[in-house]
Parts: C-alpha cells; structure tokens; sequence
C-alpha cells in the first residue's frame, strides 16, 4: 500500500487524536503538532486542504464542533 500526504496539511502522528467528520462534501481532519492542535479541511472534489479552525482551551479528544452554526 502507499500513503500518499495531502498538500495543505501538516506531518502529523500515526495516532492522531480527533475525530474526522464531513460537512457539505469537506472532510474535516484533527491536526495535531507541537505548535497547535488544529482541524483541516480538505476538499475532494479540488484536492485542496485548507487549515479550518485552531483549538484553543481544549483538546481534540472528544471534539464536538458545530460547524454549521459556528459554534
């Protein structure tokens, strides 16, 4: 198998913590590195991948984010 990494999104862990969910036809993906914990999001239908939002006051272990209404 080959693993081929998405342009816009940072090396990451093999574990990463999150979860990975689909709003609209995006994938949104936790990112975590030593300067940030992060979701991504990363389009399909272009193959662009965009950082989303930053987590602050938290972890992305459970995440509960309700991207619809920003909150």
């Amino acid at each position: 198998k080959t693993v081929t990494p998405i342009a816009g999104i940072p090396n990451m862990g093999a574990f990463a913590r999150g979860t990975i969910f689909e709003h609209n036809g995006d994938m949104y993906l936790p990112v975590r590195t030593t300067l940030e914990e992060a979701y991504y999001k990363y389009s399909p239908a272009t193959g662009a991948a965009s950082k989303a939002f930053v987590m602050t006051g938290g972890t992305q272990s459970p995440v509960f984010y309700n991207i619809a209404n920003n909150n």
